[in-house]
């Protein structure tokens, strides 16, 4: 009879233990289905995290081609636009030399022209005494002969 409470006790104890362990097991499985649901939802949350980043980076690599391209065509339509530059000056310094060159002989055709001119008003004045000495000397020839043609008519010569 003495053993029969002991092992009574033993079951006791043992039944305490398992209902223990069982709770505790119950609990451990209760963690593990909230760390199971955490990691699973942080993996998810990873997951799109890693997505977004990895579209981030896709787009940031477009972006940085097409500006890249576009910095290109800049730097050869800069290049264009210095050449058109460098092609104008020099046509436009072409275009002024050669206006300076016609400047420059219209100023001489002026400056002969008008030396020409002081020549010609010489030669008009010279002329216009001549003249006048010419038109003197013909009015004295035209009263000789005008006296002369009376004399004849009237029988005097």
């Amino acid at each position: 009879e003495k053993e029969k409470p002991e092992r009574q006790e033993i079951i006791n104890n043992l039944t305490m233990d398992n209902e223990r362990l069982t709770k505790e097991r119950d609990e451990l499985l209760d963690d593990i289905s909230v760390f199971e649901k955490e990691l699973k939802d942080l993996t998810t949350e990873y997951n799109s995290t890693k997505q977004a980043q990895t579209e981030k980076i896709t787009e940031f690599e477009a972006k940085k081609v097409k500006l890249s391209r576009e910095n290109t065509a800049r730097k050869s339509e800069k290049a264009d636009l210095e050449a058109k530059l460098k092609a104008l000056k020099r046509k436009h310094e072409s275009e002024k030399a050669e206006r300076q060159r016609k400047i420059d002989d219209l100023v001489r055709i002026v400056e002969k022209l008008d030396a020409e001119n002081n020549n010609l008003e010489e030669e008009i004045e010279r002329l216009k005494k001549l003249l006048a000495e010419l038109q003197l000397e013909y009015d004295q020839l035209s009263k000789q002969w005008y006296q002369r043609r009376v004399a004849i008519t009237a029988g005097e010569y």
